[in-house]
């Protein structure tokens, strides 16, 4: 499947969690951050939709292309492997 399908149908149309639109200068300071830049996968799809239900398995098996580190306050840090 190309990353085009999956990002046309990767979000629910669930609009719990969903938040305000994810400005570049978000992405710039979490990168700073975090001291690493986000993929471009994962910042398209967060230009889709900030947030939110995933729709389908499909979209959940590719988010687990990413190494995911959780926080104790649920802050994450998300690397392409």
């Amino acid at each position: 499947m190309k990353f085009d399908e999956i990002k046309a149908s990767f979000w629910s149309r669930d609009t719990y969690g969903v938040h305000p639109a994810l400005p570049q200068a978000t992405v710039a300071d979490a990168e700073q951050v975090l001291g690493l830049r986000l993929p471009e996968s994962l910042l398209g799809l967060l230009r889709v939709q900030n947030g939110g239900w995933l729709r389908s398995l499909q979209a959940a098996a590719f988010v687990h292309q990413f190494e995911r580190r959780w926080a104790v306050c649920g802050a994450v840090n998300v690397r392409e492997k």
